[in-house]
């Protein structure tokens, strides 16, 4: 099995984007997703937060895996809210009352998504 590499081992400008701007670009995708449907943004959404596993095997500690994962949700729903309301309009897809939980849940679910990606690296990843 292919090992992705480490974030550590990337450079800076790289780490940055991917670890800064994913999370708010694709965010803000949903964010456009959300006032135009339902099922889209169901499924985007919930294909980005299973990503996390992805995003938490480039960390080879469990802890880089959880601390990826809860910054990545977290910046990914910020934006989402973020951008749907500059563009304005309804809300046609369920959420929580108020919408602003989707932060504390989708960091949630990254941080725990990205300690399993961490997990799945040291597991079936040994370093050779």
């Amino acid at each position: 099995m292919l090992r992705p590499p480490l974030l550590s081992a990337r450079p800076l400008p790289l780490r940055v984007l991917l670890v800064l701007l994913g999370p708010i670009l694709t965010g803000a995708l949903g964010g456009w997703l959300l006032g135009e449907s339902a099922t889209g943004y169901l499924v985007y959404v919930t294909v980005m937060i299973l990503g996390g596993v992805g995003t938490g095997m480039e960390h080879a500690a469990l802890r880089g895996g959880a601390l990826r994962g809860l910054s990545g949700g977290t910046l990914f729903a910020g934006s989402i809210l973020v951008t749907h309301e500059l563009i304005g309009g309804p809300i046609v897809a369920s959420l929580p009352s108020p919408p602003v939980l989707i932060v504390a849940i989708y960091g949630t679910a990254g941080t725990l998504f990205g300690t399993l990606g961490a997990a799945l690296r040291r597991r079936f990843m040994p370093a050779v």
